[in-house]
């Protein structure tokens, strides 16, 4: 595999800093507490290599991000967005300065979720817990949002899931509840702020939601809320229609009279 499509795993480390002094009487200061001994290696897991960021606290795990949409045995995923990563310097042989740079990319965008969470946490609409490359939410069921780098493309993408449920057979969660979350994070990436909002009390902007089509690879009229629209009286022929056995008056999705000129 060529070095450009392995940014990501040929240069993750556990250390989120920079080192730019090579010999120890480079440094401009020592500070006495400095033991003079190295003490004693200590066993540790490598967990890390299979991440890119800040490890564990704001990092992203390094794989395919189609693994993890769609349905499976164990969950339902949506991809909720991929934007780029500050990480073109890695597919050569980038400096500790160059791999710190992309670390920080990654971590920031992680940390501008975890940001707006809180602000939702602290509003007690939800509780979180974050992990290596994965935040579970709480907001009366379990909600998983996982953070993606690929080497080949140099994305970074966000995904959210749930665990799926075995009575008889196999049951898929429900997802279109999910839309408001989705669609509060699409907004911090479209703005690159955090936090945008304080709660959940409003109603999805349809033009917004399709504008931010080229974050995501999910189509976005698949889980669009349908708008529902108050049709009049007057105009529905009453030889067509009958407002004993239609109904009119009532309100009726754009859909269900697409096929006719009203």
């Amino acid at each position: 595999m060529d070095r450009s499509t392995k940014r990501f795993s040929k240069n993750n480390t556990p250390f989120y800093h920079i080192h730019p002094w090579k010999r120890i009487e480079d440094i401009p200061y020592i500070p006495d507490d400095i033991p003079k001994f190295a003490p004693m290696l200590k066993r540790q897991s490598n967990e890390w290599m299979s991440y890119f960021g800040k490890f564990p606290e704001s990092c992203a795990y390094i794989g395919v991000v189609d693994s993890f949409v769609g349905k499976n045995g164990t969950q339902i995923g949506r991809h909720v967005c991929g934007v780029p990563v500050n990480s073109d310097m890695l597919t050569l042989y980038p400096s500790n300065e160059d791999i710190f740079n992309a670390q920080k990319d990654i971590s920031e965008k992680i940390e501008m979720v975890t940001t707006q969470l809180q602000v939702f946490a602290e509003a007690d609409l939800l509780s979180f817990k974050t992990t290596a490359g994965k935040i579970t939410i709480t907001m009366g069921e379990t909600i998983h949002l996982t953070f993606i780098v690929c080497d080949d493309t140099g994305m970074f993408h966000v995904t959210i899931s749930k665990d799926t449920a075995f009575v008889c057979s196999l049951v898929y969660p429900e997802m279109h509840n999910l839309n408001k979350l989705i669609y509060v994070l699409r907004s911090l990436f479209n703005h690159n702020t955090s936090p945008l909002v304080s709660n959940f009390d409003f109603e999805i902007d349809e033009d917004i939601w399709h504008s931010l089509q080229y974050l995501t690879i999910e189509p976005t009229k698949e889980y669009l809320p349908k708008k529902l629209t108050l049709i009049h009286p007057d105009l529905i022929e009453s030889s067509e229609f009958d407002p004993e056995t239609t109904g009119c008056g009532l309100e009726w999705s754009k859909d269900d009279f697409a096929d006719f000129d009203l």
